[in-house]
C-alpha cells in the first residue's frame, strides 16, 4: 500500500466503486483500491471525502470526513 497516501492527517477524495452488506469497495487516484468495512450508508458510484487517522494499535483508518449528520460527500 502507498504509505504516504495513506498518512495520518490526511483528507483524500475516493469513489465508491462497489458495495456488499458492510464492506465497500473504495478507488482512490492512481489505480489504488481498497475494501473497507463501511458503517455508513454508501452508494455505488458517489464520492466521498476520508480523513486519515492512526488507531491506537497503530493501525490506519479512514473516517467519513464531517460530522455525524452531515457526512462529508461529493455529488
Amino acid at each position: 500500500m502507498r504509505s504516504r497516501l495513506f498518512a495520518p492527517g490526511r483528507r483524500l477524495v475516493a469513489e465508491v466503486v462497489s458495495v456488499y452488506l458492510d464492506r465497500a469497495v473504495l478507488a482512490f487516484g492512481d489505480g489504488v483500491r481498497i475494501e473497507v468495512a463501511a458503517r455508513a450508508p454508501l452508494r455505488e458510484g458517489e464520492r466521498v471525502i476520508l480523513r486519515v487517522e492512526r488507531a491506537r494499535n497503530g493501525a490506519v483508518v479512514l473516517r467519513l470526513a464531517g460530522d455525524e449528520a452531515g457526512l462529508d460527500r461529493l455529488v
